[in-house]
């Protein structure tokens, strides 16, 4: 009896059985396919889930908006098609202070505070002009620095107000106290247009040695 070589089924088409998680994009937004399900079929009439990559898809663009883009999947030769929408970004709404609170002794300058720009969803979002950050406290005595965002205090003169530059979402300060206690740091837009944030720090009193 003659051996014949058994022949393989070939993929025929593929398609979308469950659609991705996320069809709604922003602005500046990455790809993301999660929750997208395709399944292929193949000649011999048999189906089975693909692995589908971000590199099996073309035509995302998320640098301007769009009502209907549509994405092509491509898998094994045959391709499927799906849309989505790329929205423009929500803006920025609050102000808010996302460093951890802090305990300092009176007199010693604070680690780096830093204050984010972020939009309804709580998401970062680069502001979209210059935008003057007040500095204030509770506290009589409490001073405010300028500081750079790995970690750097300029302790040479107090301020009351940082800059947050255009296109950026992040600003730090540092800051210090002479006066033991417990305060609130807050930062606000100085347009009002941002809604503000605060934090409490801990001054510890400085105790002095005794003398033997």
């Amino acid at each position: 009896m003659k051996w014949t070589e058994p022949i393989l089924p070939t993929l025929e088409s593929i398609e979308i059985t469950t659609s991705p998680t996320k069809t709604s994009f922003f602005v500046g937004d990455i790809l993301d396919i999660s929750g997208l399900e395709v399944t292929g079929h193949y000649s011999d009439e048999t189906s089975k889930i693909e692995e589908i990559t971000e590199e099996s898809i073309t035509g995302f663009d998320s640098s301007l908006p769009a009502t209907e883009q549509i994405l092509t999947i491509t898998f094994g030769g045959v391709t499927t098609t799906y849309i989505i929408e790329i929205l423009e970004p929500l803006p920025p709404t609050q102000l808010k202070i996302i460093s951890s609170p802090q305990i300092i002794a009176s007199g010693t300058f604070s680690e780096v505070f830093k204050a984010q720009s972020r939009n309804a969803l709580e998401e970062e979002t680069n502001v979209l002009s210059k935008t003057i950050i007040s500095l204030s406290s509770d506290s009589s005595t409490g001073l405010f620095f300028d500081a750079s965002l790995d970690g750097r205090c300029d302790e040479e003169k107090s301020l009351n107000a940082v800059t947050m530059r255009s296109g950026s979402a992040n600003k730090a300060f540092c800051y210090k106290d002479d006066t033991p206690g417990i305060f609130k740091i807050i930062v606000s837009d100085f347009d009002e247009i941002l809604l503000s944030d605060f934090q409490e720090i801990e001054i510890l009193e400085t105790t002095s040695p005794t003398n033997q």
